[in-house]
């Protein structure tokens, strides 16, 4: 089947909740020769208890950074900056203004953050400081849902479309004071264009701020149709979240960035908050065009590979625009595939009480046995 258009109205009501996302643990570069020493079983113990744990239904990386960034980055680190007994780092001021050319937009619009997380939770320290109301589709960010719950907010939940979309209109009408949502979407990867958007910022009440959270955008093929920075220069209640996590590989050094005219949200951060060294291997991490764009396509060939597995398997599947694929499975057809890979050592998460499957486009090995592991539902 090809996408949601041949679905049940049974199955799409089965998608009101969040998708059960596939951890794809594999173990490569972790192997030692037959004979290891005992420190080096340590070692491997220890790698091992990490990779254990669900990592990869984060969509982190698949990749990782290329060995020309690894070896700038080794270069810069022993150069004088980062030798400097101060605070203040010139790399921050100089990934300002890469972002800023980037995006085509002024500087003064772009606040460094470390990493997107930070800054959405921010936002939800300021939605209770203003004794205000938060809206998110549901489902969304998990991580976000959990914390405004957690902080006691008032939150209005608003569910998908039978589409699997944000319902944008909807989120709208809730009269929340922030409005959020991921474009592309977490967990079904749809997304909006920057004209949809548009129209509900139109109908935004002054008080109503839209914060749209663009961490997967740049895994799109439509991503130049679907990003709302540039309207950032035209409406006073918009905020636009991106972060280095996801198509740049650099989750553990904790930096992103968002943009936004409206001074409130100005100082949430200060030039403290980002180190040097994150900084520059932003930098570095925009400079590399090349990892950049085998990075999307190597995304882009792994999706094809999943669909096309999930039409031969005559599994529904949501066609995305981030770098995740989400099979609308069945219970009995998700437990299949689970013990499928269950076998092969990998572990997985439930993201909600729904039946499907999110496959994060992991690397190779991992990839090929995701795909294997649909053939057993004939």
């Amino acid at each position: 089947m090809s996408d949601i258009s041949s679905l049940s109205r049974r199955n799409l009501l089965l998608g009101a909740g969040a998708a059960f996302s596939l951890v794809l643990l594999g173990q490569e570069g972790l192997a030692t020769n037959s004979s290891p020493s005992k420190d080096k079983k340590n070692k491997q113990l220890k790698a091992n208890d990490y990779f254990n744990e669900d990592i990869l239904h984060r969509n982190e990386h698949p990749l990782g950074v290329s060995p020309d960034f690894i070896k700038s980055l080794q270069e810069e680190c022993g150069t004088a900056p980062f030798h400097h007994y101060k605070y203040l780092s010139e790399q921050t001021t100089l990934l300002k203004k890469a972002i800023s050319r980037k995006l085509n937009t002024s500087e003064d619009l772009v606040y460094l953050a470390p990493g997107a997380g930070p800054t959405l939770e921010k936002i939800l320290n300021t939605v209770k400081w203003d004794r205000g109301s938060f809206a998110i589709s549901d489902p969304d960010f998990y991580f976000l849902t959990r914390v405004a719950e957690y902080m006691k907010l008032k939150v209005f939940k608003v569910p998908t479309t039978d589409k699997y979309e944000v319902d944008l209109v909807g989120l709208a009408k809730t009269g929340a004071n922030y409005i959020y949502f991921s474009n592309p979407h977490v967990p079904y990867g749809r997304a909006k264009t920057r004209q949809e958007i548009e129209v509900v910022l139109k109908s935004l009440e002054k008080n109503q701020i839209l914060i749209v959270d663009e961490a997967y955008i740049d895994f799109s093929d439509r991503a130049k149709d679907l990003s709302c920075v540039d309207l950032v220069k035209k409406y006073q209640n918009l905020i636009v979240v991106r972060t280095f996590s996801k198509i740049y590989g650099l989750a553990s050094l904790r930096i992103g960035y968002y943009v936004t005219q409206n001074k409130k949200f100005s100082e949430y951060f200060t030039i403290y908050t980002i180190s040097g060294l994150s900084a520059k291997a932003a930098l570095l991490a925009l400079d590399d065009t090349k990892r950049f764009d085998e990075t999307f396509a190597y995304i882009k060939m792994a999706k094809e590979k999943v669909v096309a597995a999930a039409k031969t398997s005559d599994l529904k599947y949501i066609a995305s625009e981030a770098n995740f694929v989400t099979l609308l499975t069945t219970a009995p057809q998700r437990e299949k595939i689970v013990g499928e890979l269950q076998k092969k050592n990998y572990s997985f998460a439930a993201a909600g009480k729904s039946a499907f499957l999110r496959i994060t486009l992991a690397s190779a090995k991992e990839l090929q046995d995701a795909v294997q592991s649909l053939a057993v539902i004939k």
